[in-house]
């Protein structure tokens, strides 16, 4: 069982970083001015269907981490630091995560979508940064977990 709930858990990760990576990329182009609405629109939908897949993948990050954490059974005896972080800081991002990028993620498509008729159809050159700088964090924030729990510190 071990071994499906670390196929479960690498392959969430990989498509969960995957999501958000493709989010970034989509929301920093769409930051440019000289961007057309449609391709605007086509942005948000964009991110709106990566969204979706990012939230069920963090969700099977975080079950099957929960499993393999419960099948090592430490016990009594104290956890390596590199377990301990993965458990606390792991479980944190990713519920941090998907409310983060359930909240940002909505608004930037918000302003993506608007119709052109709409006084708020010029979207600001920057309307999509806190959605991009959140994201890249983390992103970022992922990577740590990754690279502690890689390198067994």
């Amino acid at each position: 069982m071990f071994g499906t709930m670390l196929f479960l858990h690498l392959t969430g990760l990989i498509l969960w970083f995957g999501a958000l990576f493709a989010i970034v990329v989509l929301l920093a182009m769409a930051r440019r001015r000289d961007v057309a609405h449609e391709a605007r629109a086509l942005v948000g939908k964009a991110v709106r269907l990566f969204g979706w897949l990012a939230h069920p993948s963090s969700i099977v990050v975080l079950v099957s981490g929960i499993l393999m954490i419960i099948e090592m059974d430490f016990g009594d005896t104290a956890k390596p630091l590199w377990l301990t972080y993965m458990e606390r800081g792991g479980g944190t991002i990713i519920l941090a995560a998907i409310v983060l990028t359930a909240l940002f993620g909505r608004k930037a498509v918000k302003r993506l979508t608007v119709p052109e008729s709409s006084a708020a159809a010029a979207p600001r050159a920057g309307a999509a940064l806190p959605a991009v700088t959140v994201f890249t964090v983390l992103m970022l924030a992922i990577l740590s977990v990754v690279l502690v729990v890689s390198l067994r510190l």
